[in-house]
């Protein structure tokens, strides 16, 4: 008994951690800046409201954009102001309406089955990234995830931020990811 209750809560977890929605990410760069020489960075203010995203708050933005620099901080880029940064980093956001159907039932000869639908707003999170001397755009960044169906929990806003920020500084050429 105790061995069949381990097996079942073993495939649960699985099925919990398999279910948990991946961020696609994706980067367009510059190949002909050297992303090293940059040093320090400053961010434009957040957005104070974004169309069609339930949940978000001027508070979430300014949350984004601590995360953001966190993640620059540990490339090695130092926070400072608008006037003397290397880079100028910005987000936005947006959203689509988006509905999931599934089909449940139709067990043979039992009966018809049913059918479920999820309404949901997909995210789309983008952070540019401009080299403020040359005032010219050399880093976009994007991402989308349903983050905002369900309120734009921290943490899920944390992993969009994450996932996006994994890709840069991009790869040196001639090495890969």
């Amino acid at each position: 008994m105790r061995k069949t209750a381990r097996i079942v809560c073993l495939v649960g977890t699985a099925l919990v951690v398999g279910c948990v929605s991946q961020v696609t990410t994706n980067m367009t760069y510059d190949n002909t800046v050297n992303f090293a020489t940059y040093k320090t960075f400053a961010q434009a203010l957040a957005p104070t409201y974004a169309d069609n995203m339930p949940g978000y708050s001027e508070i979430t933005g300014r949350k984004i954009q601590q995360r953001i620099a966190y993640d620059l901080e540990q490339k090695g880029l130092a926070p400072t102001s608008v006037e003397e940064a290397d880079l100028q980093v910005t987000f936005s956001l947006g959203g689509q309406p988006r509905q999931d159907t599934e089909y449940w039932g139709g067990w043979g000869w039992y009966g018809p089955g049913t059918v479920e639908t999820t309404n949901y707003v997909q995210g789309s999170l983008v952070i540019d990234i401009v080299d403020r001397e040359q005032k010219r755009l050399v880093w976009h960044g994007y991402g989308t995830e349903n983050i905002f169906s369900q309120g734009g929990e921290e943490e899920l806003l944390f992993k969009a931020v994450d996932a996006v920020m994994a890709k840069y500084p991009p790869p040196v050429a001639g090495t890969s990811n």
